[in-house]
C-alpha cells in the first residue's frame, strides 16, 4: 500500500474531526521527512518515532492512512483510477471515483421494509412501489435510446423525478423512504450522465457471495497466508464459473503441472480481444 501526502491533505484531515496541534505536528513530520510517496510501514515508523503521542490515537491514524492512500490511487498510472462506481449507499465508496452512482434496488429495499398494519396505508404503498417500478422502466428505456434522445428526453426524466419524489404520501414511514431516494437523487439518476452504467450492482452482489458463503462455514482464517490462499482459491473458482471452465479440471491441471489448458488470464485477454 502506497501513500501520497500533499500539504492540502491537512485540510481534509482537520475536517475528519482531527485537532489543529496533531494536523499541524503530522504536516511537519512529513515535510521534514521530504517524501511524498510513504509505504505503510514508512509512515506508522515516522509517527511512532517521532510523533508518538498522535501515533497512539489510532482512529486519526487511520484516517490519515485512508485519505493519503486514496491520493496515491488517484494520481497513480499504473491503473486507471476509476471514473465512475455503482454501489449500494455505504459511505466508504464516496471518495473512491470521481462519479458516485448508486444501486436502484438497493434503495427499493427500504420500500419493501414497511409493513403497514393499515389496509389504507398499504394501499398508499403499493399505489406508489408501482409508480416506483415505472420510473425504473422508464431509465432502463432511457438505456436503449440514441444519445440524442437521451439528450431530449434527460429534462423530463428528471422532473418526473422531482415529481414522484417530491409527493407527500400521507403515510409517515413512506415519506423517510421518499426523503431518503429524493436525497440521493444525483447518485441515482448518475445513469443519465453515464448511459452505459448498470441501475443495480446485483452482479457485485453475486459475485461477493461465494466469499460470504465460505465464511458463514469457515468464519474465518487464520493467518495472512490463510487468507492469501482461500482469496486465491475463490478468485479461481469465481473467475472460471464466468468463463464456463470447470474449476475442478482447471485447478487440477495446475496441481499436476500438466498445463494443457491456457491461464484464465490468456483466456480472459483472448475473449475480449475483438477479431481483426
Amino acid at each position: 500500500l502506497q501513500l501520497l501526502w500533499y500539504e492540502g491533505i491537512e485540510d481534509l484531515w482537520q475536517a475528519s474531526g482531527v485537532k489543529k496541534g496533531d494536523c499541524r505536528t503530522v504536516m511537519a513530520l512529513l515535510k521534514e521527512n521530504g517524501m511524498e510517496v510513504l509505504s505503510m510501514s514508512e509512515l506508522e515508523e515516522l509517527l511512532k518515532n517521532k510523533a508518538p503521542d498522535v501515533y497512539k490515537k489510532g482512529r486519526i491514524v487511520h484516517i490519515l492512512v485512508e485519505l493519503m492512500a486514496l491520493n496515491y490511487y488517484k494520481g497513480q498510472d499504473s491503473f486507471p483510477p476509476l471514473k465512475v462506481l455503482l454501489t449500494d449507499d455505504a459511505p466508504e465508496y464516496g471518495k473512491i471515483a470521481d462519479y458516485h452512482a448508486l444501486c436502484w434496488v438497493h434503495d427499493a429495499r427500504y420500500y419493501n421494509k414497511l409493513a403497514p398494519g393499515a389496509e389504507v396505508l398499504a394501499n398508499i404503498l403499493n399505489t406508489f412501489k408501482a409508480q416506483y417500478w415505472d420510473f425504473y422502466q422508464v431509465l432502463l428505456d432511457y438505456k436503449d435510446l440514441t444519445p440524442m434522445q437521451q439528450q431530449a428526453s434527460k429534462e423530463e426524466i428528471i422532473t418526473r423525478f422531482d415529481q414522484l419524489f417530491g409527493t407527500p404520501s400521507r403515510y409517515g414511514a413512506l415519506d423517510k423512504c421518499i426523503e431518503r431516494t429524493r436525497a440521493n437523487k444525483e447518485k441515482l439518476l448518475r445513469v443519465l450522465d453515464f448511459p452505459d452504467l448498470p441501475l443495480h450492482n446485483n452482479a457485485a452482489e453475486l459475485a461477493a457471495r461465494r466469499v460470504v458463503r465460505k465464511r458463514d462455514v469457515s468464519l474465518h482464517t487464520m493467518t495472512k497466508w490463510g487468507t492469501e490462499l482461500r482469496d486465491a482459491f475463490l478468485s479461481i473458482i469465481e473467475t472460471a464459473q464466468k468463463l464456463g471452465i470447470s474449476a475442478y479440471h482447471y485447478i487440477r491441471d495446475r496441481v499436476t503441472q500438466q498445463y494443457n489448458m491456457p491461464s484464465l488470464a490468456e483466456i480472459i485477454i483472448d475473449r475480449i480481444t475483438p477479431n481483426i
